[in-house]
């Protein structure tokens, strides 16, 4: 995603019809998709500072946590550059400076402490913060995200629901099952106490009894 220069709008701005993000203080505001450069200085800035970016041969003079317009000059004018530079550090009476991708000679005759943004923290930094939207893309991820969810719930009230027949079919088959041989030792035990009375006292002793009788064994 590209690295854009946004507008900086206030959080109690009205509804915005182009490309937006929303961050802890302001809205970044463009005409096209990007990740917003004001939004990555805010956040690499820890205090009301200037960072200075330089793309190919314009330099961009950001002011980082303030709600205030970034400048873009061509550094090929290195004295205007300095001036206007110099100008802004008085307004806007700024302590301190951070820089990306520019030279430390630049700052040979400022008296004033610059801190240098490493490339990786740059980099980092840009992929913490989220590319500028319209409202209506935003809608649009919102209903996906809300139709994924509804169909997740549906898919998992499915599954609880078979899940719960499919235990509920094993365990009346497995009753079943129980049911069938209780009532078969039921009927043998029933069978065996109606061979028992209908013996002779002495020789219904054991159920080893009952069977050499129905063998024939004498005693």
């Amino acid at each position: 995603m590209d690295i854009i220069t946004t507008s900086k709008l206030a959080l109690a701005s009205e509804e915005i019809s182009s490309f937006y993000a929303k961050g802890q203080d302001y809205f970044y505001v463009a005409t096209e998709a990007g990740i917003s450069l004001e939004q990555i200085a805010d956040l690499l800035c820890k205090e009301k500072a200037i960072f200075l970016y330089k793309k190919d041969d314009v330099i961009f003079i950001v002011f980082a946590r303030m709600l205030k317009n970034s400048i873009a000059l061509h550094y090929v004018d290195h004295d205007n550059f300095l001036s206007i530079l110099k100008l802004a550090i008085v307004q806007q009476k700024i302590k301190k400076l951070y820089a990306f991708n520019i030279d430390s000679e630049v700052f040979n005759n400022l008296a004033i402490p610059v801190q240098y943004i490493a490339h990786e923290d740059f980099l980092k930094a840009a992929k913490r913060l989220r590319p500028l939207h319209t409202t209506q893309s935003q809608l649009l991820k919102v209903v996906i995200v809300t139709v994924i969810f509804a169909a997740l719930i549906i898919a998992q009230s499915f599954a609880f629901d078979f899940l719960k027949e499919t235990s509920r079919s094993d365990y009346n088959a497995e009753k079943q099952k129980i049911a069938a041989q209780v009532l078969e030792i039921a009927k043998d035990d029933k069978k065996y106490k109606t061979m028992i009375s209908e013996l002779p006292t002495g020789i219904a002793s054991s159920y080893k009894d009952i069977v050499d009788e129905l063998s024939g064994v004498q005693k």
